[in-house]
């Protein structure tokens, strides 16, 4: 069975898509170049082409449109926080880190703020990083930010994300 569609769902945040499925064979530990782990794929989700092209870039521009907790709704970000929960009970490790090829970079910012630029968070490039090591990372980010807007809901994301992570029992 092949598993790209599996670690699509994964970084889609596509509870419906796992729960339901027959994924006895998929290595919930496994390392992936563009996805990293399973769980790392939830937490930072997909960065899709709006345009012609069926390419998977990582490369932020005007083109694409990144699908995460930070542009979820509350309800995607449940069921993103609800497919973290389950991959873990189904033994993903958050302390698995993602393969050396694996290179992720990360840029937010507040849609609608008066000055986009000073809304942006810095850029992170995430390489040689654990789930455990994006969760921190995020809400370091984003806490720098605090004071110019308002990134309560991400970080309290991040924080459900983190129980959830430390729950693993492996």
């Amino acid at each position: 069975m092949g598993t790209s569609w599996v670690w699509e769902s994964l970084a889609l945040g596509k509870l419906g898509f796992i729960d339901v499925a027959e994924l006895r064979d998929f290595d919930w530990n496994a390392q992936h170049q563009t996805y990293g782990t399973p769980l790392i794929a939830i937490l930072l989700g997909k960065l899709c082409k709006k345009g012609d092209s069926d390419s998977d870039s990582d490369s932020a521009d005007e083109d694409n449109i990144l699908i995460d907790f930070v542009t979820n709704n509350q309800a995607q970000k449940q069921a993103r926080l609800d497919l973290l929960k389950l991959a873990v009970q189904r033994g993903a490790d958050p302390n698995v880190k993602a393969p050396q090829s694996f290179s992720c970079t990360r840029q937010w910012w507040k849609i609608g703020a008066a000055d986009i630029q000073e809304s942006k968070t810095r850029t992170i490039t995430f390489r040689d990083f654990s789930a455990f090591s994006v969760v921190v990372k995020c809400v370091e980010t984003f806490e720098l930010m605090e004071s110019v807007h308002d990134w309560k809901a991400e970080c309290e994301f991040l924080e459900s994300a983190m129980r959830i992570l430390n729950s693993y029992s492996g």
